[in-house]
């Protein structure tokens, strides 16, 4: 009996020594590594306390100083609305319309001399979510393949919120 005692405490004791990290609900990190073109680190992150949905993740592979990142951002709209127009403000390019990406879907680049970046924004019913990746490895990814993987990361994005 002290045995069976002993082992029907350790068990329930056991999950309070470790703990699970956190999961990205829009992609998971086998995708993202997809993305990346290998594995890659999650951080996520609650920016407001007020909507419990509004989640950031951010997936990022470092090898030595080359660093690629993927970050999915999704906020509710608010009632001034402006979430929109203020994840597109750091576009360096004109916006670019994409179908069948959510509502009101587009895309543009990011770059700046340093590093290569594109970026989605889309809304999903009371959602705004905006998917970027960007590395300063200039020679891994084109333009154009680049802003193919983060409509595609999008395309996934919008799924999961719909």
């Amino acid at each position: 009996m002290r045995k069976l005692s002993f082992f029907f405490f350790a068990a329930l004791l056991l999950p309070a020594l470790g703990y699970a990290q956190e999961s990205c609900p829009w992609l998971n990190p086998a995708t993202a590594g997809g993305a990346l073109d290998g594995a890659a680190e999650l951080t996520v992150t609650h920016p407001n306390a007020n909507h419990k949905g509004d989640i950031t993740c951010d997936f990022t592979k470092q090898r030595g100083s080359i660093t690629r990142e993927l970050r999915i951002e999704v906020q509710t709209i608010t009632k001034a609305g402006n979430e929109y127009a203020v994840a597109l403000e750091p576009c360096k390019t004109q916006p670019a319309v994409l179908k069948a990406v959510g509502n009101e879907a587009l895309t543009c680049s990011l770059d700046t001399d340093k590093q290569r970046a594109e970026q989605v924004v889309g809304r999903m019913r009371d959602r705004v979510f905006v998917v970027q990746i960007k590395t300063n490895d200039t020679a891994w990814a084109p333009p154009d393949l680049l802003r193919e993987k983060a409509r595609t990361v999008a395309e996934m994005v919008a799924g999961n919120l719909f």
